[in-house]
């Protein structure tokens, strides 16, 4: 069975040589969208898909689903420590 995995860069700090990857798979992502969901965040999750989910234009448009929803969660993060000043 095939699993499609993620790699997100993390960047430490604002030095941009200084970051590493990290991969995750889908589960992982709506493992972190039901844990927002129990604290009221709601993001959009990209759909999941049984069928058909190794086309090329479902994997890009996944691929920016879940790029919008981790940017949403930061900014989020960013805002909230932000005011907490």
């Amino acid at each position: 069975m095939f699993c499609q995995e993620y790699s997100l860069r993390v960047q430490s700090g604002c030095i941009p040589d200084q970051y590493h990857h990290v991969t995750k798979r889908y589960s992982d992502f709506a493992a972190l969208d039901s844990v927002l969901r129990g604290y009221g965040i709601d993001f959009s999750l990209p759909p999941k898909k049984v069928f058909g989910k190794m086309d090329s234009d479902f994997i890009e448009q996944r691929q920016r689903g879940l790029q919008v929803l981790i940017y949403s969660v930061l900014m989020s993060l960013k805002i909230s420590l932000y005011m907490k000043r």
